[in-house]
This record gives C-alpha cells, structure tokens and sequence, in this order.
C-alpha cells in the first residue's frame, strides 16, 4: 500500500481521536467534579500524546495551532465551554469538508 492510501486511513483515525478529546474536554471545562476532572485530564492527555501530539504538538508540522494550552484554546475560541456548536475546534472536526478541517 502506498503512503498515499494511508493518508486518508490517518486522517480518518485522528479524526476519531480527536472528536473523542473534544468530547473530554468539553466535559473537563463544564463539569464541576473535581476528582473527575482530574482523571478525564489525565486520559485527555493521554489520547492526545498518542494520538494529536504528532502534528499539532511542539515539533509537529501544524504547531501553530497547538492543542496543549487550555487557556489559549478558550482565549482563541477553539474551544467554548459548554457549547461545542460555536467552538472552532469542535467544527472542524465534524466537518465533512476537507478543506475546512
């Protein structure tokens, strides 16, 4: 198989990685249970490291939009908490046009 008929297999596996991390955070910044907090972080950043990290980490080809800081992921308004229609991230990737993930 060519590297070229893995890319969309890639693509496709991020994208359900990445709807399962948003998933998280979204209940991370909603929730008020600390302790859950806690433990869905820890699993949050552990899909993240497995599987985003690559390219949207600190080395990554797509590091300008970085997914590690919350603070800077709500400032930009990738992230809305408590209303994943109007966070960018969440549209992106949902979205079933290339082009605008």
């Amino acid at each position: 198989m060519s590297k070229h008929h893995l890319v969309p297999n890639l693509i496709g596996t991020c994208n359900q990685y990445c709807i399962a991390l948003i998933s998280l955070l979204m209940f991370i910044v909603s929730s008020e249970n600390v302790r859950s907090q806690q433990q869905i972080a820890v699993d949050t950043h552990a899909i993240f490291q497995q599987s985003c990290n690559i390219c949207h980490g600190p080395d990554g080809a797509y590091k300008e939009s970085l997914l590690m800081e919350h603070n800077a992921l709500i400032e930009k308004g990738s992230v809305v908490p408590g209303n994943p229609d109007a966070s960018e991230l969440y549209k992106r990737l949902i979205t079933t046009e290339t082009a605008k993930r």
